[in-house]
């Protein structure tokens, strides 16, 4: 029986890796300064890579340093990478066995359970600018025939409003991707939950092509 190995060969993942960054990530469109820094790392370390865990350790180490510029680039890394693989698995070489299927909907699972934190930071993110005295709205325009003063308030007004509106939607969207049981604990609805079932199936599936060549060669 064969089986499917998902790990990457080190012989070639780190060409493959260097290639496809020069693509991505040419230098002239990086989006900040801290992305330049990290593909100068990544130069570095690359020869070394085992696994394509450790590029995006060295891109977005966890423990930082963080900052908006780095956030916003790990998001578009994000989308890259399922754009990636929407282009990918159109091609049914790519998805060969049942545990390669497996493997994708696992960290597709993974993905949108960590979303769901996601959307409630980022909706505390939002709820926190609704406190900033700086913040204003365009959707107010300039009415010169009121005091400048009031004019600011009612800018200021309607954008605390729409930060709050920011994060009440963003509260309201968690459960499509999971809810929780009333201890907050264990998963009991939503996407991420409903994908464990299909998982737990593209796992169990086999292959045994010595058999099927076998019965090929004696008909």
């Amino acid at each position: 029986m064969s089986s499917y190995d998902d790990t990457p060969r080190r012989s070639s993942l780190p060409a493959a890796l260097d290639n496809a960054l020069a693509r991505q990530f040419p230098d002239d469109t990086l989006d900040s300064y801290a992305s330049q820094q990290a593909l100068e790392v990544l130069d570095r370390v690359l020869p070394h890579v085992e696994d394509v865990g450790d590029v995006i350790h060295t891109l977005f180490p966890y423990d930082g340093p963080h900052s908006a510029d780095t956030v916003a680039d790990a998001a578009r890394a994000m989308a890259k990478i399922g754009r990636y693989l929407n282009n990918a698995t159109q091609r049914e070489r790519t998805l060969p066995y049942g545990s390669s299927i497996g493997t994708v909907i696992g960290n597709v699972k993974a993905t949108l359970f960590q979303l769901d934190q996601l959307l409630d930071q980022l909706a505390s993110a939002a709820l926190h600018l609704a406190e900033d005295p700086a913040l204003y709205s365009d959707q107010v325009p300039y009415d010169a025939d009121i005091p400048r003063a009031k004019w600011m308030a009612a800018r200021h007004d309607a954008d605390v409003t729409t930060a709050m509106q920011v994060a009440d939607e963003l509260h309201q969207i968690r459960p499509g991707l999971v809810t929780w049981d009333s201890q907050g604990y264990l998963p009991v609805g939503g996407i991420a939950h409903q994908l464990e079932h299909p998982h737990a199936l593209a796992n169990q599936l086999s292959h045994n092509e010595d058999e099927v060549a076998d019965e090929t060669k004696d008909a």
